[in-house]
């Protein structure tokens, strides 16, 4: 006979292994496996945890454009690829990412039924947060969302109402204070969620607040008041003013088409019936969840997170995690209590339920279709011999030096290397308001920068906005190897021939 503590662990552990499969499938099916490149911005996180490491300052000694904590966090991955090799730390990174994307399902769960939730409602929420788009295809790889969503869905767990008409200790709301304030730490977005949690907390009292306000301030201050000292107040003006500054990429549709996660779907991102039809669960989920009065709070920040998205100046599809953690609890709430074996299933059951068969079923036809999320690595072993030799390698990603294998090395040499190369067009005298292609400045900057190494690996031509002339400036002198959509630019060696 199974037992009780089994029976209330169980769905637990499948939400964790189902959330974790989906992702590892991604990875596995999305066209790299472990080691390859997911993505310019997870290299750049990765990079910085590593010039970290070796002593080099965030905002000072290279560029960055976020808080410092997905740095930090990176770090013992660094750790791990300074004494293997750039390729284990970074795969280690991403595995990571993915366990905590399966953490972050079971947090929804149990904090759903912090705020008194029932269970099965509670587990439809962390089923949704499993296998939605949104979340899966940004919580394989090493990016800002999932860690940010991890404090969020910590600090909504530590001021959940004890449901005896008590209040919270006010350990538990200083501990939800550090808890958002690492969110912060991690993307400055998470600012919104933090304030609302703030009011929300004013219900139990001044002091409760004020508790509240003071692990906040504290998590802050650790975490990023050393870095805004040692950059001297660049580290602002990086994270915030430079950001705010950013060109507005993507037309509301598109970014609403993308949230609702049906132009992920293989074949249908044009499909409008689909489009509607997301959209009308969504709402549906966002109305029924406001019905529930004690955890309609995950639906007022649905809507401010969605707010947040179609505000912002910058988009990438995988910013729809940002929205994973509220609308999983959203869904959450629309259920309510399940009555026996689904008996007068209630409209907002139906909803939830819903929800999670579609998401269910859209990340099974991403997984089947082996949709291309990564690009594998090319000819790596043939590169790594040609520079071998080599001091210092440059690139225009951290990416390409890790495939390379001359990441850690490198910074451990004293290499030049900005870790986000384009970053500097969002900033400084490198400040691009039009197209980088057209910008003579950067252009000229550019090929400068990737002049200073022994060789350069170039992978992304198109996003450096790469000029015919600046690429026949970079081929002179230099021994040209051509593979897969990148160009190695060699100094010529004894006997080899330069191109040009």
């Amino acid at each position: 006979m199974i037992s009780a503590r089994v029976r209330s662990t169980a769905p637990i552990a499948v939400i964790a292994l189902l959330a974790f499969a989906v992702r590892e499938a991604l990875v596995l099916r999305g066209g790299g496996g472990p080691h390859a490149t997911y993505g310019y911005d997870t290299s750049v996180y990765y990079a910085a945890a590593d010039g970290f490491i070796h002593g080099r300052i965030p905002y000072r000694d290279f560029v960055l454009l976020h808080p410092p904590m997905v740095m930090l966090a990176l770090t013992p991955a660094a750790l791990l690829g300074h004494l293997t090799s750039d390729s284990t730390g970074f795969a280690a990174a991403n595995l990571a990412f993915i366990g905590l994307g399966a953490i972050n399902a079971v947090l929804v769960t149990v904090t759903a039924l912090r705020w008194g939730i029932s269970r099965g409602a509670a587990v439809l929420g962390g089923l949704f947060y499993a296998t939605w788009l949104g979340s899966v295809e940004a919580e394989f790889t090493c990016r800002l969302e999932p860690l940010g969503n991890a404090g969020l869905l910590a600090g909504l767990l530590l001021v959940a109402p004890p449901g005896d008409g008590a209040r919270p200790s006010g350990r538990r709301l200083a501990f939800a204070g550090i808890a958002l304030g690492l969110a912060v730490s991690t993307k400055i977005w998470f600012i919104a969620p933090a304030v609302a949690v703030g009011i929300w907390t004013v219900r139990y009292g001044r002091a409760s607040a004020l508790r509240y306000a003071a692990g906040f301030a504290l998590a802050v201050a650790v975490v990023d008041l050393p870095f805004l000292i040692l950059s001297r107040g660049v580290m602002f003006s990086r994270v915030v003013l430079d950001q705010l500054g950013r060109r507005v990429i993507g037309a509301p549709r598109a970014r609403w088409s993308s949230i609702a996660t049906v132009s992920r779907l293989p074949g249908a991102g044009s499909s409008a019936l689909l489009l509607v039809l997301a959209t009308a669960v969504l709402m549906a989920v966002v109305v029924f969840a406001l019905r529930n009065h004690a955890a309609r709070f995950f639906a007022l920040l649905v809507i401010l997170h969605g707010a947040v998205l179609l505000a912002s100046p910058s988009w990438f599809g995988f910013y729809a995690d940002y929205l994973a953690a509220p609308l999983a609890l959203a869904v959450a709430a629309a259920a309510g209590r399940l009555g026996p074996a689904w008996r007068g299933l209630p409209a907002g059951r139906a909803v939830a339920a819903l929800a999670v068969l579609g998401a269910t079923a859209g990340a099974a036809s991403v997984v089947v279709a082996g949709t291309k999320v990564a690009i594998p690595w090319r000819s790596a072993a043939k590169l790594q011999a040609l520079v071998r030799h080599d001091r210092c390698v440059v690139s225009d990603s951290p990416a390409g030096l890790i495939e390379l294998n001359r990441l850690d090395v490198g910074f451990a040499r004293g290499c030049p290397d900005w870790v986000d190369v384009t970053g500097m067009t969002y900033f400084g005298p490198d400040h691009v308001t039009g197209s980088r292609r057209r910008d003579v400045h950067w252009q000229r900057d550019l090929v400068r920068y990737l002049r200073h190494g022994d060789a350069a690996f170039v992978v992304r031509p198109v996003g450096d906005g790469l000029s015919i002339g600046a690429k026949e400036r970079l081929a002179r002198g230099t021994l040209v190897v051509r593979v897969g959509g990148t160009t190695l630019y060699q100094r010529s060696a004894a006997g080899a021939k330069p191109a040009g």
